[in-house]
């Protein structure tokens, strides 16, 4: 996945990678350091729970581990749903509104491409919570008093998003991209003087007029046939790849899809003073997004074969299902008090990722316009993928009927996130990553500890109305070794939310509740593209090298949901 959060490099997916430069997994005995970078911003992407719940524990800041009653609280702690001596039901939908605000930002070799500020505002619909809870009395008045059994569909991560950004230059090309990575990938010449190339990427670039050597202008490279030229470049007398004219850039990146719970719940009531319950949890994914780059000409006469447009557009889709179990535990030591505490096993992911490139290419003049398009095979991946265990605590106290006070807390540790193959032969293929994302490299990046709390508070100025307000702070689990100090130190990339809510209690068996969420997002980095060369463009190691567009986006969240149930 994409949404990395603090990974600097390219977020390009490990398979498009793999494709892109080596032709297939085959060849590879271990990741290369982009690939482990893009591998853990995945596995955290993966691993993150942002909640939703119903109206009423949103608006309460989801602090509801020691509540309760609520059909949405087993989600929390499967213990909530023993509270409730009735059967009951809720259904929630919502709509969620995205807004964005990207530009450029200083690229590795102190450059910023891309510089305009771009807004961006996408909603979508969602149905981020429903189910129902069931309970048996078994007449006894003390042990066990009563059984619930219980269903629930709840959204633990939305993904809706797009991020937008522009700019001017003359100085940075993703065809001169294409360029250096398809020379490095050239493989030989068949006995056509067909060109071979080690991946789809640069084979389609190439059948297209993306990329070419130029054994007279810009002699070297692989097998005699000179270093590669991209289509917006030409090459001076150093000689040196450059970009004759200005370039407007443009890059969009549309993401959606969701991850959610499907929970089977079971509790117990024993004597009206502890309250135990399980669950048997199903996660599904369902994520994507496309990207669509595009760069014109502004003075296309400047360019070789009057270079006007190159377009390329990737979309990419992750889908898969996960297991785990949760175990909760709610008592009530004196009244008005009560204490929960919930332990969630890893998740258990076995995952396919599908992926394609189209690219277009527009030169000649404007009365004789030649435009080309092609497309890589549509490609996918599996693997498998354990997200880490999670513990939460917490606490709730009750002033009559008149007030209620919460407040949890939760710890997981992203560092215990592993991949495994889903093939035969690749079992050791992720040992190098696994290593990385637990820090025992004492290098780079890790993932490690995040430290999440909430808090609410529930005034009920009449029986039939109840007012709500919580706060909810996430706590990055990305952390970056400092060599300084010898360790790691966590990145400040913290989320924040604020929520309020109401609701209207029935004297019978209707009840219904709206909430308001804010959501504020830690700054994201996305590379457009890598940085390259413009002299040995077979070099891994290029001393004049040709900087990328960065792009830095904030984002702001906001969520409105409304629930309505039935008591029975």
């Amino acid at each position: 996945m994409k949404t990395n959060m603090k990974f600097f490099g390219s977020t390009k997916h490990l398979a498009a990678i793999i494709v892109c430069l080596y032709g297939s997994l085959a060849s590879l005995q271990a990741q290369t350091e982009q690939e482990k970078f893009s591998l853990m911003s995945d596995a955290y992407n993966l691993g993150v729970n942002d909640y939703y719940g119903s109206a009423r524990t949103m608006g309460m800041g989801n602090a509801v581990t020691a509540v309760g009653g609520d059909v949405a609280t087993m989600a929390f702690n499967p213990a909530g749903s023993a509270v409730a001596s009735y059967m009951q039901f809720i259904l929630t939908p919502g709509i969620s509104i995205s807004l964005t605000n990207t530009s450029g930002t200083t690229a590795p070799n102190g450059q910023t491409y891309m510089s305009d500020q771009v807004w961006n505002a996408n909603s979508r619909f969602c149905l981020p919570n429903a189910g129902f809870t069931i309970a048996f009395n078994t007449s006894s008045t003390t042990g066990l008093k009563r059984v619930s059994v219980g269903f629930l569909a709840n959204s633990s991560n939305l993904y809706s998003d797009r991020i937008k950004g522009s700019g001017r230059t003359n100085e940075t090309s993703y065809t001169g991209y294409l360029a250096c990575y398809g020379e490095k990938s050239l493989t030989g010449v068949d006995s056509n003087n067909n060109l071979l190339f080690g991946n789809e990427i640069s084979s389609l670039a190439s059948s297209l007029g993306v990329i070419a050597p130029d054994n007279s202008g810009f002699p070297g490279g692989k097998f005699g046939l000179g270093h590669f030229l991209g289509a917006a470049e030409l090459v001076n007398s150093d000689p040196e790849a450059y970009i004759p004219g200005m370039l407007k850039q443009r890059f969009t990146r549309t993401t959606i899809g969701y991850k959610e719970d499907y929970i089977i719940n079971l509790g117990f009531n024993i004597s009206d003073i502890v309250y135990l319950g399980a669950n048997l949890g199903f996660t599904s994914i369902s994520y994507g997004y496309t990207d669509i780059y595009n760069e014109k000409s502004e003075e296309p006469s400047l360019f070789y074969d009057n270079f006007q447009e190159f377009r390329q557009v990737y979309n990419f889709t992750c889908n898969g299902l996960g297991i785990y179990g949760k175990f909760g535990i709610l008592v009530t030591p004196v009244a008005g008090l009560r204490l929960g505490a919930a332990f969630q096993t890893p998740t258990s992911f076995n995952l396919e990722e599908r992926w394609k490139y189209t690219m277009t290419l527009v030169n000649g003049p404007s009365y004789n316009t030649k435009s080309n398009t092609g497309s890589t095979n549509a490609s996918n991946w599996e693997y498998k993928l354990s997200t880490p265990m999670r513990f939460n605590i917490g606490a709730a106290y009750t002033l009559g009927e008149k007030a209620l006070f919460s407040a949890d807390y939760e710890l997981v540790n992203y560092g215990r996130t592993r991949y495994g193959a889903a093939a035969e032969g690749w079992d050791g293929y992720f040992d190098n990553v696994n290593e990385t994302i637990s820090g025992a490299t004492k290098s780079g990046s890790c993932l490690g500890l995040s430290h999440i709390v909430r808090a609410g508070i529930e005034w009920k100025p009449w029986s039939i109305v109840a007012i709500r307000a919580g706060y909810n702070y996430m706590g990055g689990g990305e952390y970056e070794w400092n060599a300084t100090e010898d360790k790691y130190k966590r990145l400040n990339i913290n989320q924040h939310n604020l929520s309020i809510g109401v609701g209207y209690d029935s004297p019978r068996s209707f009840f219904c509740d709206v909430a308001f969420r804010y959501s504020y997002r830690p700054y994201r980095r996305t590379t457009v593209y890598d940085a390259y060369t413009n002299t040995n463009r077979a070099d891994d190691n290029p001393l004049n090298e040709v900087g990328a567009p960065v792009l830095l986006s904030q984002r702001r969240m906001m969520n409105v949901v409304a629930t309505v149930g039935w008591r029975f």
